[in-house]
């Protein structure tokens, strides 16, 4: 599968997200490698709430951190399309500073049944 891959600034993907809330037609999503802000990555957790058509999304190598963490956690509670998630190389816990987006994350992922895929690599979860 080919994914969309859109380059854009965080104005731009806040602007998209809210046109992808009532989307059918794209099923695949890749904004990696765009420097998105946390706030931008609030507002796709906010479309993936709403969004009944994107099974992968690829939000790699931006500057995601725990209120986007928390958002993508809100919204895999309810969220039944998302198959494959890659979010690496993203500051989720702002430095191993604040873990609470990773957690709520943590906790959606108990009742998503759909979400098969999941790649935090290098996202400063800090060890074990």
């Amino acid at each position: 599968r080919d994914a969309c891959r859109i380059e854009c600034d965080s104005i731009v993907c806040r602007a998209l997200a809210k046109a992808l809330w009532s989307s059918s037609s794209i099923t695949c999503l890749d904004l990696s490698r765009n420097g998105l802000s946390d706030f931008a990555g609030a507002q796709l957790g906010r479309m993936l709430k709403r969004n009944t058509s994107i099974g992968t999304l690829d939000v790699s190598e931006n500057r995601f951190g725990p209120r986007c963490c928390r958002s993508v956690g809100d919204a895999l509670t309810v969220n039944t399309t998302l198959r494959a998630l890659n979010m690496e190389t993203n500051p989720l816990t702002n430095e191993s500073t604040d873990q609470t987006g990773v957690v709520a994350l943590a906790k959606a992922l108990g009742s998503n049944t759909t979400l098969t895929r999941l790649n935090m690599w290098r996202c400063d979860l800090g060890t074990a």
